[in-house]
């Protein structure tokens, strides 16, 4: 009991992030106008906001932005 206990307080952080994460996917697929699972730098040039981060938020430069990469847009920054 004590276990099931610690591994769910362990992930309660977890559970609130993915919450945030869905509360987000919505954005995330109007983005994604050709429904491959990223934003690529032409989709992106639709906001101008968002096509001026496209680089800082392609963390793995892989040339587009996943659904991993958005959500970390809006994680709460550690100092």
């Amino acid at each position: 009991m004590k276990k099931l206990l610690a591994l769910a307080i362990a992930a309660a952080p977890m559970a609130g992030a993915l919450a945030g994460d869905q509360e987000n996917l919505p954005k995330f697929k109007q983005l994604d106008v050709d429904r491959d699972g990223k934003i690529s730098v032409t989709e992106a040039t639709a906001n101008e906001k968002f096509a001026a981060l496209f680089e800082k938020l392609d963390i793995n430069r892989d040339g587009g932005i996943s659904a991993e990469e958005y959500a970390d847009l809006f994680k709460p920054q550690t100092m």
